[in-house]
């Protein structure tokens, strides 16, 4: 996991409290930037559904097609989100690993890339299977993405590779509910800590 330089180290205190404020915000948000494709796994929570409940109905169910439609939407949002990701990223390496062993180190960067790789194929291999068979996409009933020439053999090609990508995700994101259930009950190491959001005592009246 990555700790930031600045991890233990307080602001100093000839600081005024916005310029504290500041620094602590920055200093939080680096905490936050390994873990971005947190987005796209909460993003899945919506596609997910959407997916299940549409391939349950009757073919002729009404709501089918929508539901595909949204589905669709919400996989491409996905995809964008993992691109302008990898985009950051590349301009902005993250800080140097400390107080990791390399072993558990390499494990959370190998599932990291994957997770990376699993994002990008799934919404790809979606949108290709359904435009390869003559469907246009709506997102979010904003404005049509048009599809290609029927293709079965290629349709079904990307079919195959979108139905074996579900598998990976649901064994990726149980790794990572497992390594951070590890890291809280076991290891107890702060790392949850700090993947969230700083939170502000409560101050009663």
């Amino acid at each position: 996991m990555w700790i930031p330089e600045t991890e233990g180290r307080s602001a100093p205190q000839d600081l005024n409290p916005q310029s504290r404020s500041c620094i602590g915000a920055v200093a939080r948000l680096s905490t936050l930037q390994p873990h971005g494709v947190g987005a796209a796994s909460a993003t899945s929570v919506l596609v997910l559904p959407l997916a299940w409940v549409a391939t349950s109905l009757a073919r002729d169910a009404a709501a089918k097609p929508v539901l595909f439609q949204f589905h669709k939407s919400v996989g491409l949002t996905i995809l964008a989100l993992v691109v302008a990701r990898i985009l950051w990223r590349t301009f902005n390496p993250p800080p140097p690993e400390v107080g990791e062993p390399a072993g558990l180190a390499l494990i959370a960067r190998v599932s990291h890339w994957l997770l990376y790789a699993v994002f990008l194929l799934m919404p790809v291999s979606g949108f290709l299977l359904s435009a390869f068979n003559g469907s246009s996409t709506q997102f979010f009933y904003l404005f049509p993405i048009p599809g290609f020439e029927k293709n079965e053999a290629i349709r079904n090609l990307f079919q195959s590779v979108h139905l074996a990508g579900q598998w990976a995700v649901y064994a990726l994101v149980l790794l990572h509910i497992a390594g951070t259930a590890w890291h809280v009950a076991i290891r107890r190491d702060g790392v949850l800590d700090r993947m969230l959001p700083e939170q502000k005592p409560l101050i009663r009246g």
